[in-house]
Protein backbone atom coordinates (compact mmCIF):
# COMPACT_ATOMS: atom_id res chain seq x y z
CA UNK A 1 0.00 0.00 0.00
CA UNK A 2 1.27 3.48 -0.75
CA UNK A 3 -1.12 6.43 -0.65
CA UNK A 4 -3.31 7.03 2.37
CA UNK A 5 -2.31 4.27 4.73
CA UNK A 6 1.46 3.85 4.82
CA UNK A 7 2.14 7.54 4.38
CA UNK A 8 -0.15 8.62 7.22
CA UNK A 9 0.97 5.80 9.53
CA UNK A 10 4.63 6.65 8.93
CA UNK A 11 3.98 10.36 9.45
CA UNK A 12 2.25 9.59 12.73
CA UNK A 13 5.12 7.34 13.84
CA UNK A 14 7.82 9.86 12.96
CA UNK A 15 5.92 12.72 14.62
CA UNK A 16 5.51 10.78 17.88
CA UNK A 17 9.18 9.80 17.69
CA UNK A 18 10.32 13.44 17.31
CA UNK A 19 7.94 14.55 20.09
CA UNK A 20 9.40 11.83 22.32
CA UNK A 21 12.91 13.21 21.83
CA UNK A 22 12.13 16.66 23.25
CA UNK A 23 10.35 17.13 26.58
CA UNK A 24 9.93 20.88 26.05
CA UNK A 25 8.15 20.40 22.74
CA UNK A 26 6.00 17.67 24.25
CA UNK A 27 5.16 19.85 27.26
CA UNK A 28 4.09 22.69 24.98
CA UNK A 29 1.83 20.31 23.02
CA UNK A 30 0.34 19.00 26.28
CA UNK A 31 -0.40 22.57 27.37
CA UNK A 32 -2.03 23.34 24.03
CA UNK A 33 -4.17 20.18 24.16
CA UNK A 34 -5.15 20.82 27.79
CA UNK A 35 -6.21 24.40 26.98
CA UNK A 36 -8.15 23.45 23.84
CA UNK A 37 -9.67 20.10 24.80
CA UNK A 38 -9.59 20.23 28.58
CA UNK A 39 -11.11 16.86 29.28
CA UNK A 40 -11.13 13.79 27.10
CA UNK A 41 -13.83 14.71 24.56
CA UNK A 42 -14.32 14.53 20.83
CA UNK A 43 -12.20 16.88 18.73
CA UNK A 44 -14.16 19.41 16.67
CA UNK A 45 -13.18 21.36 13.55
CA UNK A 46 -13.00 24.50 15.71
CA UNK A 47 -10.55 22.69 18.01
CA UNK A 48 -8.39 21.68 15.04
CA UNK A 49 -8.19 25.29 13.86
CA UNK A 50 -6.71 26.28 17.24
CA UNK A 51 -3.95 23.64 17.26
CA UNK A 52 -1.25 25.95 15.91
CA UNK A 53 1.71 24.46 17.74
CA UNK A 54 0.67 20.86 17.02
CA UNK A 55 0.34 21.78 13.35
CA UNK A 56 3.85 23.28 13.39
CA UNK A 57 5.18 20.07 14.98
CA UNK A 58 3.49 17.96 12.30
CA UNK A 59 4.87 20.17 9.51
CA UNK A 60 8.38 20.01 10.94
CA UNK A 61 8.14 16.24 11.19
CA UNK A 62 6.99 16.08 7.56
CA UNK A 63 9.88 18.35 6.60
CA UNK A 64 12.48 16.10 8.21
CA UNK A 65 10.84 12.83 7.21
CA UNK A 66 8.61 13.33 4.18
CA UNK A 67 6.63 10.12 3.73
CA UNK A 68 7.66 9.97 0.07
CA UNK A 69 11.26 11.26 -0.10
CA UNK A 70 11.56 11.19 -3.90
CA UNK A 71 9.14 12.07 -6.67
CA UNK A 72 9.63 11.20 -10.33
CA UNK A 73 8.11 13.42 -13.00
CA UNK A 74 8.28 13.17 -16.80
CA UNK A 75 9.06 16.48 -18.51
CA UNK A 76 6.33 17.31 -21.06
CA UNK A 77 8.21 20.12 -22.80
CA UNK A 78 11.79 21.33 -22.92
CA UNK A 79 12.79 22.90 -19.61
CA UNK A 80 15.41 25.65 -19.46
CA UNK A 81 17.39 25.86 -16.22
CA UNK A 82 19.93 28.62 -16.58
CA UNK A 83 22.35 27.60 -19.32
CA UNK A 84 21.02 24.02 -19.38
CA UNK A 85 18.08 22.59 -21.28
CA UNK A 86 16.38 19.41 -20.17
CA UNK A 87 14.62 17.90 -23.18
CA UNK A 88 11.00 16.83 -23.05
CA UNK A 89 10.44 13.17 -22.34
CA UNK A 90 13.18 12.98 -19.71
CA UNK A 91 12.20 11.75 -16.26
CA UNK A 92 13.37 13.89 -13.35
CA UNK A 93 13.83 12.57 -9.84
CA UNK A 94 13.06 15.24 -7.25
CA UNK A 95 14.82 14.59 -3.95
CA UNK A 96 12.28 15.99 -1.48
CA UNK A 97 14.29 15.01 1.59
CA UNK A 98 17.36 16.85 0.22
CA UNK A 99 15.27 19.92 -0.56
CA UNK A 100 13.86 19.91 2.98
CA UNK A 101 17.37 19.78 4.43
CA UNK A 102 18.86 22.59 2.36
CA UNK A 103 20.51 25.03 4.82
CA UNK A 104 19.87 27.96 2.46
CA UNK A 105 16.15 27.36 2.90
CA UNK A 106 16.05 25.91 6.42
CA UNK A 107 18.82 27.14 8.74
CA UNK A 108 20.08 24.34 10.99
CA UNK A 109 18.19 21.90 8.75
CA UNK A 110 18.80 18.77 10.81
CA UNK A 111 17.35 20.24 14.01
CA UNK A 112 13.72 19.62 14.88
CA UNK A 113 12.37 23.18 15.22
CA UNK A 114 8.57 23.47 14.93
CA UNK A 115 8.91 27.25 15.30
CA UNK A 116 9.87 27.33 11.61
CA UNK A 117 6.18 26.92 10.84
CA UNK A 118 4.65 29.30 13.38
CA UNK A 119 3.10 32.58 12.19
CA UNK A 120 5.34 34.40 9.75
CA UNK A 121 8.43 32.32 10.56
CA UNK A 122 8.46 30.58 7.19
CA UNK A 123 6.25 32.81 5.06
CA UNK A 124 9.11 34.12 2.92
CA UNK A 125 10.09 30.66 1.74
CA UNK A 126 9.23 29.62 -1.79
CA UNK A 127 6.04 27.51 -1.66
CA UNK A 128 7.90 24.84 -3.61
CA UNK A 129 10.57 24.58 -0.88
CA UNK A 130 8.23 22.47 1.27
CA UNK A 131 6.78 19.46 -0.55
CA UNK A 132 5.75 16.64 1.79
CA UNK A 133 2.64 16.16 -0.38
CA UNK A 134 4.20 17.20 -3.71
CA UNK A 135 2.78 20.35 -5.33
CA UNK A 136 0.99 21.70 -8.34
CA UNK A 137 -1.49 19.70 -10.38
CA UNK A 138 -0.01 16.38 -9.20
CA UNK A 139 -0.06 17.04 -5.46
CA UNK A 140 -1.63 14.59 -3.03
CA UNK A 141 -5.42 14.82 -3.16
CA UNK A 142 -5.58 13.54 0.42
CA UNK A 143 -3.33 16.25 1.88
CA UNK A 144 -6.01 18.09 3.86
CA UNK A 145 -7.58 14.86 5.06
CA UNK A 146 -4.19 13.49 6.15
CA UNK A 147 -3.34 16.65 8.11
CA UNK A 148 -6.72 16.64 9.85
CA UNK A 149 -6.36 12.93 10.60
CA UNK A 150 -2.87 13.46 12.04
CA UNK A 151 -4.08 16.34 14.21
CA UNK A 152 -7.04 14.42 15.60
CA UNK A 153 -5.07 11.26 16.38
CA UNK A 154 -2.13 13.15 17.89
CA UNK A 155 -4.43 15.43 19.91
CA UNK A 156 -6.33 12.52 21.44
CA UNK A 157 -3.18 10.50 22.13
CA UNK A 158 -1.14 13.41 23.52
CA UNK A 159 -4.00 14.59 25.70
CA UNK A 160 -3.70 11.34 27.64
CA UNK A 161 -0.16 10.04 27.13
CA UNK A 162 3.49 11.03 27.18
CA UNK A 163 6.14 9.59 24.90
CA UNK A 164 9.84 9.01 25.37
CA UNK A 165 11.86 7.96 22.33
CA UNK A 166 14.34 5.27 23.24
CA UNK A 167 16.80 5.57 20.37
CA UNK A 168 18.73 8.70 19.35
CA UNK A 169 18.29 9.90 15.77
CA UNK A 170 21.76 8.80 14.71
CA UNK A 171 20.89 5.17 15.56
CA UNK A 172 17.83 5.04 13.31
CA UNK A 173 18.49 3.33 9.98
CA UNK A 174 16.06 4.10 7.16
CA UNK A 175 15.34 2.37 3.92
CA UNK A 176 13.21 3.46 1.01
CA UNK A 177 10.48 1.22 -0.30
CA UNK A 178 8.72 4.06 -2.15
CA UNK A 179 8.02 5.44 1.32
CA UNK A 180 10.85 6.06 3.79
CA UNK A 181 10.69 3.57 6.65
CA UNK A 182 12.79 3.09 9.79
CA UNK A 183 14.42 -0.33 9.75
CA UNK A 184 13.21 -2.19 12.82
CA UNK A 185 10.63 0.47 13.66
CA UNK A 186 10.81 3.35 16.13
CA UNK A 187 10.99 2.47 19.81
CA UNK A 188 9.14 4.72 22.25
CA UNK A 189 8.05 4.36 25.87
CA UNK A 190 4.44 5.37 26.45
CA UNK A 191 3.15 6.46 29.84
CA UNK A 192 -0.20 7.74 31.02
CA UNK A 193 -0.12 11.44 31.89
CA UNK A 194 -0.67 11.94 35.58
CA UNK A 195 -3.65 14.07 36.52
CA UNK A 196 -5.46 13.47 33.22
Amino acid sequence: MFAGHDTTALSLSWTLYFIGLDRDIQHRIHEEMDSILGTNRDVTIDDIKQMHYLEAVIKESLRLRPPVPTIIRAIKEDLNLGKYTIPKGVSLCLMIDSLHQDPDIYPEPLLFKPERFLSEGNSSANPFAYLPFSAGVRNCIGQKFALIELKIVLAKVLLNYSFESLDPRDRIIEYNAIVSKPKGGLRVRVSHRSGV
